[in-house]
């Protein structure tokens, strides 16, 4: 079973140690418990499951465009501009006007390097070329850092800006 599933790390808990050396044979499987389990040792189990866990970035985020569902390429979008109830997506092709707003797109983005840093905009970490204490540039245009954000773009970047 678990060699024809594609699953996260997995904890294996039987009462039969003979199991242990083909489980260990399977990728996912990052450890063996034998029954009764103890506190400790599932504890190390879990830790092993987690440190052999490296995070995972979306690599796309689906919003209503329309009537429709459209996919964007996270690494490719630039900014998000809030417009109303609704934002706009830059990409580095085009804008899209989609039906959510600025606030609803932060969550979806939760896990990803597109990071508020205005009350008006979500812009990528990695398109970022440089930041002051009160703006940042994307290629050669420039945005202003929202004053309650002011401390987040460096502590994520762990850099300190210029005066």
């Amino acid at each position: 079973l678990l060699k024809s599933l594609s699953l996260p790390p997995t904890i294996v808990v039987t009462s039969h140690p003979s199991f242990a050396l083909t489980c260990f044979d399977i990728d996912t499987v990052v450890d063996f418990i034998e029954k009764p389990v103890t506190l400790i040792r599932l504890t190390r189990a879990v830790q092993r499951a987690t440190l052999k866990t490296p995070p995972t970035l979306p690599k796309a985020l689906f919003l209503k465009v329309g009537h429709k569902m459209q996919q964007f390429n996270i690494d490719d979008i630039m900014y998000i501009e809030a417009d109303g109830i609704y934002c706009k997506v830059h990409t580095k092709s085009e804008v899209i006007l989609a039906n959510i707003n600025i606030s609803d797109v932060e969550k979806k983005l939760s896990n990803t390097h597109l990071v508020r840093l205005h009350k008006s905009f979500i812009y990528n970490l990695i398109q970022i070329a440089s930041f002051d204490n009160r703006y940042l540039w994307i290629g050669k245009q420039r945005f202003s850092l929202g004053v309650q954000y002011r401390g987040k773009l460096s502590q994520i970047l762990n850099a300190q800006p210029t005066q």
